[in-house]
């Protein structure tokens, strides 16, 4: 008996000896300067397994702590930045801390360089038992020792950005004096694009004042937004002299909270500190559920080659593929390599916009900009130099003039390479008359790709150009599916004219935009007359050669003044802000404008329309649903109030507030209940929904 008893001794206390001996955690002390800063860095190294803890540790654990004294005498360092934690689960404990390796800077100051410094360090390392470490270092401040090694500045790089709280995160809290704890909910506005790691924590609290945080609860809402609770348990009163559980004046004014959070679309970590005005006295807790998984980015890939294979139906780009149809007709007869080149040259031109698109996005977002899918109509320079070039196109298909079209071989006497040219600005120009269009399926693979990585802006782009110019891949591949279409002949120069009308009738719609962007006088005194002068050059021609190129000339110096005067004037946007809703008003519909701040009615259902003068599926919905008798009766009958969002001119509050809940472009429906819920209709609608989920917000009232 006596004998198993000290064999029991001896393989339990035996094994922690040797544990307590050999480190499970190396610590080294290294010298880092960056800029005019230096740095104290203490570089910890885990043995394989083995963890230590967060300043925060969760659920358990200990914090990793340490000391620094000089003479002899102990100094306070600024507190050190911490990475972001690993998330360590076990059982149903959650904790936070590093494994692997880690390091912490410490900022010095310059009055301490010279000086040699003693480093205390404690710790408690966990594997499948916790055994604590310390570790005693000393290091010579000597300025001469301070380099920019570049293990150290991949550490460096890796530490949270210090920000303020950024715009796309609400943080806010809870107190329960019932149960002596605080509740922190917090929502990440933008959508998400990609599954969000389970086993990692979105947001880490640095500062706890008295407060022990538990495990981190977050729910996917929509299979958008992500959100999560936190409870806080207070625990001052264990303190000698116990503190009493802070009041909500104190929450709101005198604690500052520090977290750390991740952004679950980038995976970048940050380090923000926030202060709780807006500290609510409910005692109301969220339900977190668990957490959904996103579709992959081969699904948004999917709907973009789609979307844009739909698009080719659509009324903003059917003069364009019309004019490259018929250039197909026209070299039927050619060699199927001619046809393949013409049709590579179109699907050139539509990739090469669409990347160039992408390239915009990208750009506008790293600088912090808005953005959203048709942007350029929203620039009156842009449509203005549409309006001209589909006018001039125009009148090319009258006869008026010849040019090479997109598919052209040999229109008057130019070369297969100048037709190919054509083919590729043709591709250019399907690109920018599609984007008024918001066809099915586009739109969630737009707003994927308007929230995700830049890669991903650039295959989601790339793949709906690939879906515009798909008939063309196929019919460059497989030129025998030609015989499908009709054969030339003299129905040609018929058609050809029909064309012309399309093009000028675009050009046209184009005008009616520009008068939604800009004041119509800014139209009459320059770009109208670069319109008229432009007519006058091309019936001028044989003999007229050099008055013809005097029209040409005047053309081009009206079209510059009228972009001079759209770029030098700061009011232009705003003269015709209200034509929109002035427009919806004169077909019976008491629309209001809309704005960041609007106050939602209490004791109505709102409808919001978010449109714009260019968008042509917001007109086709006004046509068929909005203008009607059917929409006016359920206005009075539920008495709605109607609000309008006008995007025509690129507004960047509708473009945030759009982004916010899932948009990245017009139109979109909303019906608001009384209790300011939100119900997204989507961007197609019909009356029957519409009166649905009227009927829905009106039940939750009740």
């Amino acid at each position: 008996m006596r004998i198993s008893w000290w064999l029991t001794v001896f393989l339990t206390v035996i094994p922690w000896a040797l544990l307590a001996k050999e480190q499970m955690v190396e610590v080294s002390p290294h010298l880092f300067k960056t800029g005019h800063d230096y740095f104290l860095v203490l570089e910890y190294q885990h043995k394989n397994g083995w963890h230590t803890y967060f300043k925060n540790p969760g659920d358990s654990g200990e914090a990793t702590a340490f000391q620094f004294f000089i003479d002899n005498k102990r100094v306070e360092l600024p507190e050190p930045l911490w990475p972001f934690p690993e998330t360590i689960k076990y059982g149903g404990i959650n904790t936070y801390g590093y494994s692997g390796a880690f390091a912490l800077f410490f900022k010095l100051e310059k009055a301490w360089l010279h000086q040699t410094m003693k480093i205390k360090t404690s710790w408690l390392a966990c594997k499948n038992i916790c055994v604590p470490g310390l570790a005693e270092k000393e290091i010579t401040l000597n300025q001469k020792n301070f380099h920019d090694d570049l293990r150290l500045q991949r550490y460096f790089e890796k530490l949270p950005t210090v920000i303020n709280s950024p715009e796309k995160l609400t943080i806010n809290l809870i107190r329960d004096e019932k149960n002596q704890k605080i509740l922190i909910y917090y929502n990440f506005k933008d959508p998400l694009t990609q599954k969000f790691p389970a086993h990692q924590n979105f947001l880490v609290p640095l500062t706890t004042h008295q407060f022990n945080f538990g495990s981190e609860k977050l729910v996917i809402e929509n299979e958008r937004h992500l959100a999560g609770t936190m409870e806080g348990n207070f625990e001052g009163e264990y303190l000698e002299p116990p503190l009493a559980f802070p009041t909500l004046e104190d929450l709101r004014n005198k604690y500052l909270f520090t977290f750390l959070y991740q952004d679950p679309n980038t995976l970048q970590t940050f380090q923000l500190t926030h202060q709780f005005k807006s500290a609510n006295p409910s005692s109301k807790v969220l339900a977190p559920s668990t957490i959904k998984t996103l579709p992959s980015v081969w699904y948004y890939i999917l709907l973009a080659l789609l979307g844009g294979l739909i698009l080719n139906f659509m009324p903003c780009v059917l003069p364009v593929v019309s004019l490259k149809l018929f250039g197909l007709i026209k070299h039927q007869q050619e060699s199927h390599q001619s046809i393949f080149f013409h049709n590579l040259a179109y699907t050139t031109g539509v990739l090469f916009c669409f990347i160039v698109l992408a390239l915009i996005v990208f750009l506008i977002k790293s600088a912090g900009g808005q953005i959203g899918w048709g942007f350029q109509l929203q620039s009156p320079s842009f449509v203005g130099l549409m309006t001209l070039a589909l006018f001039i196109f125009s009148l090319n298909m009258f006869g008026l003039f010849e040019f090479s079209t997109p598919g052209g071989k040999l229109m008057g006497n130019l070369r297969l390479k100048e037709g190919l040219f054509a083919d590729f600005a043709g591709g250019i120009l399907a690109v920018i008359l599609s984007t008024p269009c918001s066809a099915p399926l586009l739109g969630t693979a737009l707003t994927f790709a308007f929230t995700t990585t830049p890669l991903n802006i650039f295959i989601l782009f790339s793949f709906i150009g690939l879906g515009l110019a798909f008939p063309f891949i196929l019919t460059g591949i497989f030129p025998r599916a030609l015989i499908l279409l009709p054969r030339p002949g003299n129905w040609m120069n018929i058609f050809k004219k029909f064309l012309g009308l399309s093009l000028l009738l675009t050009s046209a719609w184009l005008l009616t935009v520009l008068t939604s962007l800009i004041d119509q006088d800014v139209i009459l005194t320059t770009l109208g007359p670069a319109i008229l002068t432009a007519l006058v050059s091309f019936i001028l021609r044989g003999k007229w050669h050099k008055l013809r190129l005097l029209f040409l000339c005047l053309s081009l110096s009206f079209f510059v003044v009228f972009v001079i005067k759209v770029q030098t004037s700061n009011d232009l946007d705003k003269i015709n802000s209200l034509k929109l809703i002035r427009e919806k008003q004169t077909k019976g519909l008491n629309f209001s404008p809309w704005h960041p701040a609007y106050e939602y009615p209490s004791d109505q259902i709102s409808f919001i329309d978010f449109s714009a003068s260019w968008c042509l599926t917001c007109k086709v919905n006004e046509e068929i649903i909005l203008n009607t008798d059917e929409f006016k009766a359920l206005v009075k009958k539920y008495n709605l109030k109607l609000i309008l969002a006008d995007w025509t001119s690129g507004d960047e509050e509708i473009t945030k507030w759009l982004k916010e809940h899932g948009y990245v472009g017009v139109p979109a429906y909303f019906i608001v209940s009384k209790n300011k819920k939100f119900h997204d209709l989507g961007e197609t609608i019909t009356i029957r929904e519409i009166e649905e989920t009227i009927k829905k917000a009106i039940s939750e009232t009740k």
